[in-house]
């Protein structure tokens, strides 16, 4: 544990380090990095001890063991950096800096734990070992996680006894159910508001027994006041439309009157006009109070409804002698101008975007509706758009890498394929379930589909690579049994410390960072139940297919049968 724990800090300090000579700032988006880090440094860490455990317990010495531990390991934990890294590597491909400086720094932190947990645990654990042959240093458990005949190793052999029933029944039940959370998923919404970022009024109330150092307060007082208004008062908002053109010319503000004539719904109406704000209210405005100049407006109005449609820069010219300063609606050069419209501010984000530019569509020039509303919801399109590009590219990259890392290490590309199919369940399942408990992709979990790869990818891994070297030496289900078994249990406590873990984050007072915590475990939980129970039927489907391997599959034979017996009965 405390090699562990030292190795997790050494890889922060060093992603950390990378952070400040590269001069990349701390973003809300690279808080995700931290505990993708811990989370495969944990993984990498009870991967290496758990398998030099297994290699002691036949009886063999430390550096004996420890090498074979390493030659094994080394090629997995390489395979699973390769993979991890085009995985956060395809978020540069992304329309946001900062999700392009978050995969960058995901991607070097997993080098990083790649040189730690790979070179310096090993090392330090030999150490301590050869240490404690020469010192009482008291030993509390040398032995591995997970044997066949312990409770845990007849619940990791689950798989294990499907794939040697029904793996076919199995798999396409698998594919099915896919399939089915495939579609569902399409409908994972997006979505950005103040409120994912805002504590409740009232802490609860275990909080208040934390030290007084980090004790939060016993209710927020702005929150109370913030809810207390959107309850009891009118809420309104604002999009401003710039509407590039000559405003000299004499249609100009007519056609600023006309847009605004019965507005969509979301927008504030007086006199079936929308309530705004632009030069023409400055005109009525001073209208109203100055008659020479309202004489000046009305000389200029040619169909007498109040709107100046002649002379406009003499209009502009007068105006500007008592009011001074235009430039708040009115263009340099008057080639421009900007008309600030009010609206319901409980409106839907997207209905309003798209009420804005029913509005602009109105304008004979050209007229770009902006404001808050309007960026957060074009932001938030380009967040999920860049999540299925990440996505694609993620996949299609991890895929290649892997067909052919397993080309190169095994001589069978196709297992490749094979580590895939875990992957692809997983990242169906957690959108699904976002969908499900209604969490939206924003600008925190946005990269959850890479992290949830990254994990699936590290999962699949060691068991399809434990069983590539076991396969070896052995028949098909003595192979998988034996892989299923002892990377299993290392699994095992990876997903437990990893889960429990991460999972502190739904305790957090910010709920953003809660459902960043809910979609973390998930993942890691996903990743760990296909690549226990889906990955042993793909593997046994596998080696029928490309190996040969005289394996049932009860359905294909059931097939056969039938076919066999229609023949013979004509």
């Amino acid at each position: 544990i405390a090699i562990g724990l030292l190795a997790i800090v050494m890889t922060l300090l060093w992603t950390f380090g990378f952070l400040g000579i590269a001069g990349i700032a701390f973003t809300s988006l690279i808080i995700a990095v931290p505990p993708i880090l811990i989370a495969i440094g944990i993984d990498f860490g009870i991967h290496s001890i758990n398998r030099y455990r297994e290699e002691r317990v036949t009886g063999l010495g430390i550096s004996e063991s420890m090498m074979r531990t390493t030659d094994q390991m080394s090629v997995a934990f390489a395979i699973v950096v390769g993979t991890s890294a085009i995985g956060f590597l395809s978020n540069t491909v992304s329309a946001f800096p900062p999700t392009r400086d978050f995969g960058l720094v995901a991607a070097i932190g997993i080098i990083f734990t790649f040189l730690i947990f790979g070179v310096f645990v090993p090392a330090l654990k030999v150490t301590v070992d050869r240490a404690r042959q020469r010192h009482p240093i008291p030993t509390f458990a040398d032995t591995p996680l997970g044997s066949e005949r312990s409770l845990l190793g007849r619940l990791l052999s689950i798989g294990v006894t499907v794939s040697k029933r029904g793996p076919l029944v199995f798999l396409l039940l698998i594919l099915v159910a896919t399939a089915a959370g495939g579609v569902y998923a399409t409908g994972v919404d997006t979505g950005f508001s103040p409120d994912d970022f805002q504590p409740a009024e009232e802490t609860p109330e275990y909080l208040q027994y934390l030290p007084e150092s980090i004790r939060p307060p016993e209710e927020f007082e702005y929150v109370r006041i913030n809810n207390y208004l959107d309850r009891n008062y009118q809420q309104d908002s604002q999009v401003l439309m710039y509407v590039e053109g000559s405003m000299t010319r004499d249609s100009a503000l007519e056609e600023v009157y006309r847009a605004s004539q019965s507005p969509p719904k979301t927008f504030r109406v007086e006199r079936r006009q929308a309530d705004t704000q632009s030069i023409i209210s400055v005109i009525e405005d001073r209208a109203e109070r100055d008659p020479e100049f309202r004489a000046l407006v009305n000389r200029n109005d040619r169909n007498n409804n109040g709107i100046p449609d002649n002379n406009l820069p003499q209009i502009y010219d007068a105006l500007a002698t008592e009011d001074g300063d235009l430039s708040t609606f009115l263009g340099e050069e008057r080639r421009s101008a900007q008309v600030i419209y009010t609206f319901d501010g409980e409106a839907e984000d997207d209905v309003v975007t798209a009420d804005a530019y029913a509005v602009a569509d109105r304008f004979r020039t050209t007229a770009q509706p902006t404001g808050s509303v309007v960026i957060f919801d074009e932001a938030l399109s380009l967040v999920l758009e860049s999540v299925i590009q990440s996505l694609i590219l993620t996949l299609a990259g991890a895929s290649g890498f892997l067909v052919f890392a397993y080309w190169v290490i095994e001589g069978r590309p196709s297992l490749g394929l094979v580590n895939v199919v875990p992957i692809v369940v997983t990242v169906v399942a957690l959108v699904a379930s976002m969908r499900a408990v209604g969490l939206a992709f924003n600008a925190i979990n946005g990269t959850i589909l890479a992290i949830a790869v990254g994990i699936g990818i590290d999962y699949a891994v060691h068991v399809v690579h434990r069983f590539a070297d076991e396969y070896h030496n052995r028949e098909l289900y003595p192979a998988l049994q034996r892989t299923v078994v002892g990377t299993g249990g290392a699994l095992t406590g990876s997903m437990l410390t990893t889960v429990f873990g991460i999972g502190v984050l739904v305790l957090a007072l910010n709920p953003a960072l809660g459902a960043f915590g809910i979609l973390m475990s998930l993942s890691v939980l996903y990743a760990f139940l296909s690549s226990i129970l889906v990955l042993p039927s793909t593997i046994v489907v596998w080696a029928r297919l490309t190996e040969g391997e005289e394996v049932e599959l009860p359905v294909v034979g059931a097939t056969t049968a039938l076919v066999g017996n229609a023949s013979a009965s004509k």
